[in-house]
């Protein structure tokens, strides 16, 4: 069985975070409005942006044992919830990663054998997880472990 872990959703392109009071898109073409809220003085300020920017996700879901979790490409969380062990599963990694893009996996429970399946690894993909310990990769070309 597979599983696909949806994200919230709030991030998507037509929904961008917006300034509550002027209704302007925050995250618009290459510059952006950084506002900081230190102490309950509000500033505002320009950022240029250059490249991409990737917004991220959240992912949570409760597979069955020896099944299958497709993690969606947005993605920068995972949480395995569950309230027995893992035996088996099988993690298909994001289908089209950013470059940089940080990806974190962790579970409830422990993961007896994980595979990480549908990418390369420049380092060793862990055979298994310790429930509450994240493991952290890094895309770049290849996922790196962290």
């Amino acid at each position: 069985m597979v599983t696909n872990l949806q994200d919230d959703g709030q991030n998507t392109t037509n929904d961008a975070p917006r300034d509550a009071q002027n209704d302007d898109v925050l995250f618009k073409g290459d510059q952006s409005r950084f506002v900081d809220y230190t102490f309950g003085n509000v500033q505002t300020q320009n950022l240029e942006i250059t490249g991409s920017v990737a917004m991220s996700a959240i992912a949570m879901g409760n597979p069955l044992d020896g099944g299958t979790v497709s993690i969606p490409s947005r993605c920068s969380v995972v949480i395995l919830k569950n309230t027995a062990n893992y035996t088996q599963l099988t993690v298909k990694m994001p289908l089209q990663p950013v470059y940089g893009q940080l990806l974190t996996i962790v579970s409830t429970v422990n993961v007896a054998n994980i595979t990480l399946a549908g990418s390369s690894f420049g380092t060793a993909a862990p055979a298994s997880l310790v429930a509450g310990v994240p493991v952290r990769f890094i895309f770049a070309g290849q996922w790196f472990n962290i």
